[in-house]
């Protein structure tokens, strides 16, 4: 009998959800019309917000709770403690147009990220925490498939409505933007908070 144990992993958790996308856009371009500037982290070109958790647009508001609930379905799967949960009050809008992308990244001080989708195709890369060393011993050459298991770097192709929640601590990057429609998505970080149920 042969059983193989999977440690050490990178979990990634992938919601649909049902919003409105068309009004989430046209909130992340008000944002965008009244901070032009924005900030720049790990954004080469594009634009992305400061911290817009306060903001009181209907159906952001119905995001912030479809982002709470997944964090804290992912804070339960990964068996953190009940008396915890996942909080935090930050949120940003991204909108890279065409040429833009955004450097390797991490989202430290923060347990958990992720990034609610728009618009656009352009993919999210997630890099293995030992990535030098899976593309030295296990390089193309010697890999029939790549998968999770195998792989330095993941790549997922974005859809309208998708919620990604992932670990704070994993390098991630956004490939640049080859089409002519702009990439849209809201990104977040939680952290470990009280619990008071």
């Amino acid at each position: 009998m042969k059983n193989f144990l999977n440690i050490f992993p990178v979990p990634i958790q992938i919601t649909e959800l049902e919003l409105n996308v068309e009004s989430l856009i046209e909130f992340c371009y008000e944002m965008k019309r009244k901070d032009e500037r924005g900030v720049e982290i790990s954004n080469i070109g594009g634009w992305q917000s400061d911290n817009i958790f306060n903001e009181t647009h209907p159906e952001f508001v119905k995001l912030k709770t479809e982002i709470k609930k997944a964090a804290n379905v992912y804070h339960e799967e990964m068996r953190f403690k009940k008396t915890l949960k996942q909080g935090g009050e930050q949120i940003w809008a991204n909108i890279n147009q065409k040429g833009h992308s955004n450097e390797w990244h991490l989202h430290s001080r923060s347990a958990l990220s992720g990034a609610f989708y728009l618009t656009g195709e352009s993919p999210i890369v997630f890099q293995h925490p030992y990535h030098e060393i899976t593309t030295y011993y296990w390089n193309s050459s010697h890999v029939e498939e790549w998968t999770g298991e195998n792989s330095g770097e993941w790549t997922i192709v974005p859809k309208p409505n998708i919620l990604l929640v992932f670990p704070a601590w994993v390098w991630h990057k956004v490939l640049m933007n080859k089409e002519d429609t702009d990439r849209i998505s809201l990104s977040f970080n939680t952290i470990f908070v009280q619990s008071n149920g």
